[in-house]
Formats: C-alpha cells, structure tokens, sequence
C-alpha cells in the first residue's frame, strides 16, 4: 500500500548494497573520529552486548522448542528465516517512512523520535486508525513472550536445569523483571535505560569469553554425535581398505567387509563403551528422564520405532 515499485527496487539493491558496504563497516574504528566513536557506542556496540547478554535465555528457550530438529534445520530456521524477515520489515517499513521524508510528509523529519516517525508511518497508510492499536498489541505479545520465556529459562537455570521449574519460582522471577522496569522508569525513564545500556555493555563483555570456550566445547563435543563417528569410520576403513589392497595386491583388488586384524580396523583406537559415546544414544522425554528401549522389536517405550531396525 506504499511506494510499492520503489519497495521491489529496494529489495534487491539494499541487499547488494549491505553486502558491498559490509567489510568497510567491518573496518571502522576508533581511528575514525568522535562521529564513529558514538555511534558505535549507541549502536554496534550495544547490540552486541545485548545480544550475549540474552543469549543464556533466548538459546535455552530456542533449544526446548526445537526438540527433534537437525542442527542444520535449526540453524536454518534460527538464522536465515529471521534475517529474511528483518530485511523485508527494514525495506518496507524504512523505504516508505524514507519516500513520505521525501515528499514532506508532516511527522517524517526526525524531531520527535523514532516511535512517532513509526506511528505517524501507519496513520498515512491505509486504516490509519486501527492500525496503531494493532501495532500496539503486537509489541504487548512481544514484550509479553519475551518475559515468560526469560522467567521460564532463569526457574530452569536456578533449578538446576530442571526443564520444569516450580511455577511460583517462574512467577518470583517474572515479579522481580518487572519490579527492576517499574523501578527505572519512575526513577529517571529514558536516562535510566541509557545506563542500562552501558551496565549491559559492561556485564556482557566477560560472558563473551565464555562464549568462545562454549563454542570451542560444543565443537569439541559433537565429535561424539553418531553420525559424526559413523562417517569417521567410513572414511577410515575405507582408506585403511585401499592402502592395505595397494600393499598387498598392486593396483588389482576390491574391498570386502570383514573383521579387521587387531590394530587396523577403523574403530581400533575408539571405545564404544565410553559414557561420552553412550549417552548420545539414551533417548529422553521432554523432563528429562531415560526411555526404555525394546531391541527386538526396535520400539521405544514412548512409541517411536527405530526406521533403522526395522530396515
């Protein structure tokens, strides 16, 4: 309903044009002068702290969520699909309130903060009186979900990881998110939230190394996943098949699968009784406790059949 063939325009071009731009921005620096300085510390920043700092509770929330999913199918869905929506919401949303700039549009002069600028988008488009009330109510689901699941994640993390944490603890750590908000906005409002935004900063900045030795320990863990292990065997005994048929019968042999010789198999260096490998194997319920397993049938005590047996 805006200025829709500058909007398909836009598209692609601000797409090209982020990706062009991204290794300059990348490369910006305190060298760069007090203009870069602040805007870096208003802005780039402060997200990132942002973001590590609700990294404990956005991914323990995620992760229950996306119980069953692939690793790939995760990340594609975690990363990609909310990146596509942010460009279309950033192009659409920022293409029009530019183009109403443009044309002089009262409100669209930046005097009066972002919000209104946001409002005052709506109010020129169609259903103008509804659509602030909607607005309205998808920011509330937002702000609302949000705490729930924040509260959720700190009765779990404060419960030893129980993924079903006391309700009356849920609800003392959702009293206390809200008594910290009442607190600050009747204490100085917006003067308040800016050190905040420096606390934030400040807190996040040593949770961040803990974040590099997590991805260093993830990384190291999946070495135990199955299917991890299942392809470093293949790849092994089929280069272990290969050099032994050249050693022994030149260049005119085929490989057979047999029991390997004490020392040379692909899995002579591995212990498949390790607890480390053995657990990847346990399936669990949602609370966390083990699901038996009937072998001769191939059927979990909750129902699910093993496709693998069965074949």
């Amino acid at each position: 309903v805006g200025p829709t063939l500058l909007l398909l325009n836009l598209l692609p071009s601000g797409i090209l044009m982020y990706i062009n731009e991204l290794l300059p921005m990348m490369a910006k620096s305190l060298s760069w002068g007090d203009e870069t300085i602040e805007f870096q510390s208003y802005w780039t920043a402060f997200y990132w702290a942002w973001w590590i700092a609700w990294t404990p509770f956005v991914g323990m929330f995620v992760a229950r969520i996306s119980r069953g999913r692939t690793l790939r199918e995760f990340t594609v869905v975690t990363v990609f699909a909310p990146t596509l929506i942010l460009i279309l919401a950033f192009t659409v949303f920022g293409g029009t309130a530019i183009t109403f700039h443009q044309q002089g549009v009262e409100g669209f002069d930046g005097s009066e903060g972002g919000e209104a600028v946001l409002f005052a988008m709506f109010q020129n488009l169609p259903l103008g009186q509804i659509t602030p009330f909607i607005l309205l109510f998808v920011l509330a689901v937002f702000f609302i979900t949000s705490a729930d699941s924040a509260s959720v994640v700190m009765g779990t993390m404060s419960s030893k990881g129980n993924p079903t944490p006391n309700k009356l603890l849920v609800v003392f750590w959702g009293l206390c998110m809200m008594g910290i908000a009442i607190v600050m906005l009747l204490t100085g409002g917006e003067d308040v939230l800016s050190g905040l935004q420096n606390l934030t900063i400040l807190s996040a900045l040593p949770f961040s190394v803990v974040l590099l030795v997590m991805m260093v320990a993830f990384v190291k863990d999946l070495r135990s996943d199955p299917m991890f292990i299942r392809r470093t065997y293949a790849q092994t005994a089929v280069a272990n098949a290969v050099i032994r048929g050249l050693e022994e019968h030149g260049d005119d042999f085929e490989l057979t699968v047999r029991s390997a010789e004490e020392g040379r198999g692909a899995g002579a260096d591995f212990d498949s009784t390790s607890e480390r490998y053995t657990e990847w194997y346990q399936r669990t319920d949602e609370d966390g406790d083990n699901v038996d397993y009937d072998f001769g049938t191939g059927e979990w005590a909750d129902g699910y059949e093993d496709e693998s047996k069965k074949d």
